[in-house]
């Protein structure tokens, strides 16, 4: 993503990579310009100050639209296996009974907090070879209620999976460093040294012949299993 100096600023050139197996069309050059200038300047858009940045609306353009084709072949390349580490931590929140019902608002919105924390400190450290978090169980603990979650790693990625070392001492330092908001933003307290990784594992996962693709299945970890053919 090359950058050059221009007279009012900083010209950057970027691609936009499109789904190679949609069935919609490419969005046309005044499509793509159109839909950028509009996101910008609308009087209700918030993305100038989100990320603070300012555009030059009339420089937005088109370079070179290009395309690659890929050339079938007779070989088959074997299926994608989905990384998934399995972690427990303690949360200093009193447990009661209702977490242990995953379709009770209790379990939903505890749920909820812990996957918005992991996601966040995870997604900050691995970037695109994190995918998200899923929370599989409650249980309680003397100091409050542990929780089991699976972390989703990006099984298309050539960046090596963590080692259960980095996972733990990833959150640990995440949530312990003085300068974290993240207690504070979720309102939530790990006991840190009960982090522990339960296990590594990998979800065999159907080839993109056969239906759906690993990535596109992520909405918990149960709809995973169904999604892929598993459940």
């Amino acid at each position: 993503m090359p950058k050059r100096s221009r007279l009012e600023g900083t010209a950057v050139e970027v691609e936009l990579i499109f789904n190679e197996t949609s069935s919609e069309p490419l969005p046309s050059n005044e499509d793509v310009v159109e839909t950028l200038v509009t996101a910008v300047s609308s009087p209700n858009s918030t993305l100038i100050n989100e990320f603070n940045l300012t555009l030059v609306t009339d420089s937005i353009s088109v370079l070179t639209p290009t395309s690659t084709t890929t050339t079938a072949t007779n070989s088959t390349s074997p299926p994608l296996a989905i990384p998934i580490i399995s972690l427990e931590v303690t949360l200093v929140v009193p447990f009661e009974p209702a977490l242990g019902n995953n379709q009770s608002p209790e379990f939903q919105g505890l749920a909820s907090t812990v996957i918005g924390l992991c996601d966040a400190v995870y997604r900050r450290q691995f970037g695109f070879l994190f995918i998200r978090t899923v929370v599989i169980a409650f249980s309680s603990r003397l100091e409050g209620t542990a929780v089991e979650v699976e972390l989703i790693f990006n099984e298309t990625s050539s960046e090596p999976l963590p080692s259960n070392e980095d996972v733990v001492e990833t959150l640990v330092t995440a949530v312990s460093s003085p300068n974290s908001t993240l207690i504070n933003e979720f309102n939530l307290t790990l006991v840190t040294d009960s982090i522990s990784v339960l296990s590594e594992t990998f979800m065999p996962a159907r080839d993109k012949s056969m239906g759906s693709t690993p990535s596109a299945c992520l909405s918990s970890g149960r709809e995973l299993d169904h999604c892929l053919g598993y459940g």
